[in-house]
C-alpha cells in the first residue's frame, strides 16, 4: 500500500468535538474515518507528538498495536502525563493492509477545572422503560447558583460533547 492521502484515516475527532476545542474529559475517546475503500478496521496504532518544520513528526508517545474493530468512540487510554502533547496521530490495519499515518490533528484533551468538581449522570425516573419508538423525549436541565467563592465557567472552558453551559455575570448557569 503506498502512503497517499486516499491511504490514511481522516477526519480525526476527540469525544466528536471539531478539531482544536477542548475536550475536559478525564478518559477521551477517538474517532475516525477508515482510508478510502476499506470496509472495515482490524487494528489500530495511535502516537501524541508535535509535527516538525520539515514535515516530520516528534513522537512524545505511542500507544503500539491495538487490536480493535472500533473507529468510533474509542476508548484512547492516553497516560495523563502525554496528554500535554499538541497533536495526535492514527493509523489502521484494514482489510486493504497497513494504512500510512493520519495527518496530525490538535490534541485538546485538558483536565477539568477543579472549580467544576464532579458530576454524575443524570437520566429521567423510568420505572417501566417503555419499547423502542413509545419512548418520550425529555429536556433534561437544572438552573442553580455558584457560590460566591467560585465563579461560573467562562466561555472556552473545556466541556464534553454532551454537555453545555450558559452562565450569567450574576452567578447563576443553565446546563443543559
Amino acid at each position: 500500500m503506498t502512503e497517499s492521502t486516499a491511504d490514511v484515516p481522516v477526519h480525526l475527532r476527540i469525544d466528536h468535538l471539531p478539531p482544536g476545542q477542548a475536550c475536559g474529559s478525564a478518559r477521551p475517546r477517538g474517532s475516525w474515518w477508515l482510508p478510502a475503500g476499506a470496509t472495515g478496521q482490524l487494528g489500530y496504532e495511535l502516537r501524541l507528538g508535535r509535527s516538525d518544520p520539515g514535515g516530520g513528526f516528534d513522537v512524545a508517545w505511542e500507544s503500539g498495536y491495538r487490536a480493535s474493530l472500533r473507529s468510533v468512540l474509542v476508548g484512547l487510554d492516553v497516560p495523563e502525563s502525554a496528554h500535554r502533547a499538541p497533536e495526535w496521530q492514527v493509523r489502521v490495519r484494514t482489510d486493504l493492509g497497513l494504512s500510512g499515518w493520519s495527518a496530525p490533528a490538535p490534541w485538546t484533551v485538558t483536565g477539568l477545572p477543579a472549580a467544576l468538581g464532579t458530576a454524575c449522570w443524570i437520566e429521567p425516573d423510568e420505572p417501566v422503560i417503555p419499547p423502542p419508538g413509545r419512548r418520550p423525549a425529555y429536556r433534561l436541565r437544572h438552573e442553580f447558583s455558584f457560590p460566591a467563592a467560585s465563579p461560573p465557567p467562562r466561555p472556552g472552558r473545556p466541556r464534553t460533547a454532551c454537555t453545555s453551559c450558559s452562565s450569567t455575570a450574576t452567578g447563576s448557569a443553565t446546563w443543559s
